[in-house]
């Protein structure tokens, strides 16, 4: 549909990139578009193939050579920045963020503008781990929501903590699955955190999450 990376495709990049240990510097975002939902409900599913088609344009334009966007589903977007410089990240993030709501003044809530969350963290500074580096950009992804949307976090150690510190003070089962957009397999990357670095939940407390946030009614180990 956008033309980019599919989310299989933009994860191996992503993740060959963190086992090559060639001495280079990365950064990875995850892009959200608020209230997507609200586009296909209002103008229809044909119109919100249109504004996807748009955004992935518009990235795609934005991030160039410089590195590769992909679509993670849905109203998702990852992108792989080749900077760490957080002067250029930000006028990057701010440029993706005011072309979109440019292009689409009226469709967001209450025919006001579409605008963007966007989580970040960067390779190898944050972490030299792929899994634990998507974890710290979704976790600034959830930030960003969590105080509003319409604006891009960079994680930063000293504000944000640690992979150990975030899941001890708290990505608990009600914000996990408050997550709608989130897929299967973020989830069980963040319950391995949690259970690893925190409070170490029940079995059954983890299914139970993982039905919650998946809309499943039970699941079962035989």
């Amino acid at each position: 549909l956008t033309g980019l990376y599919s989310k299989k495709e933009i994860e191996k990049i992503a993740r060959q990139l963190t086992l090559t240990k060639d001495g280079r510097a990365f950064t990875i975002g995850i892009i959200d578009v608020d209230f997507f939902k609200n586009v296909n409900d209002t103008y229809g599913h044909a119109t919100g193939d249109v504004v996807l088609q748009k955004v992935g344009l518009i990235i795609q334009t934005e991030i160039g050579s410089s590195g590769y966007a992909g679509r993670f589903g849905g109203d998702e977007f990852f992108v792989i920045i080749n900077t760490v410089d957080e002067k250029k990240l930000r006028l990057l993030f701010s440029s993706i963020h005011t072309q979109v709501s440019n292009a689409f003044p009226t469709y967001g809530p209450g025919a006001g503008r579409l605008t963007l969350s966007i989580g970040s963290a960067c390779y190898p500074a944050n972490s030299a781990e792929y899994d634990s580096l998507f974890f710290l950009a979704d976790h600034c992804l959830y930030i960003a929501k969590k105080k509003g949307r319409d604006r891009y976090v960079i994680y930063t150690p000293a504000k944000h903590g640690t992979v150990e510190e975030i899941m001890r003070s708290g990505l608990n089962s009600q914000q996990i699955a408050n997550r709608e957009d989130q897929d299967p397999a973020e989830m069980l990357i963040n319950m391995y955190y949690r259970y690893e670095y925190g409070e170490k939940p029940s079995l059954e407390t983890i299914l139970k999450e993982f039905c919650v946030s998946n809309n499943v009614q039970d699941v079962m180990i035989a």
